[in-house]
């Protein structure tokens, strides 16, 4: 597989590595502006309006990864519907579980974002992205004492394995910094992405700060999230 692009998001900057772009941002609202008069591929606008600052940040990052992948926004469209979203974090989506029924509670049936799921229990932040999303693949929130990159990179290796076809938009987050991977297999040989996912694996791999890995990737990429 390939590292086909990669998304980030901070507090208040957001970019992707490939094509050396970042930009500040306001708030989502206005983020979410610029990237529909873009023409970006992008998620429901009303499934969006349901969805907190968290499930916001993974839905944003995961444009930046698409957008990233390509070499013209119309690009994006092509792709492929057929894809998987892993995420990895020390503490598990339980945090995210309790802020969604919060949300219920506090805003009742008709006005919580729990209108996205109908008749289901809360899941992952990747879960609503892929809602939001209309992707089809499989949504895994992976949990470890000390996560590495690899715990999600290896577990895609592991599923492309069973679909060959099969797409990864893959999640690591902090409070500070989100970072989103788009693997895809190779559609001819030789194609290159970012780099191959086997040279990302020994480069970052076995990292979790999320602080270094930035600082690695973005070598000689002129992008800072501070």
């Amino acid at each position: 597989m390939i590292v086909a692009g990669i998304g980030w998001i901070s507090k208040q900057k957001c970019g992707f590595f490939r094509q050396n772009q970042q930009k500040e941002f306001q708030d989502f609202k206005s983020l979410y502006q610029e990237f529909e008069n873009e023409g970006v591929f992008k998620p429901s606008e009303k499934k969006v309006r349901w969805l907190n600052t968290n499930s916001n940040r993974h839905c944003f990052a995961a444009m930046l990864a698409l957008r990233d992948a390509v070499k013209n926004v119309s690009d994006i469209h092509g792709l492929s519907s057929e894809i998987s979203l892993l995420s990895a974090s020390e503490e598990g989506s339980l945090k995210a579980n309790l802020e969604y029924f919060q949300d219920y509670i506090q805003s009742g049936r008709k006005l919580a974002r729990g209108i996205l799921f109908t008749h289901t229990l809360p899941t992952s932040l990747t879960a609503e992205t892929a809602i939001a999303f209309g992707f089809k693949g499989p949504v895994l929130h992976l949990s470890a004492a000390k996560p590495k990159l690899n715990l999600i990179f290896e577990r895609s290796e592991s599923l492309s394995k069973r679909a060959k076809n099969l797409s990864f938009l893959c999640f690591a987050a902090t409070e500070e910094l989100l970072l989103c991977f788009f693997l895809r297999p190779a559609h001819s040989k030789g194609e290159k992405g970012f780099c191959s996912l086997s040279e990302l694996k020994s480069q970052v791999g076995h990292l979790w700060n999320l602080k270094e890995v930035f600082k690695i990737l973005k070598t000689p990429v002129t992008v800072d999230y501070l």
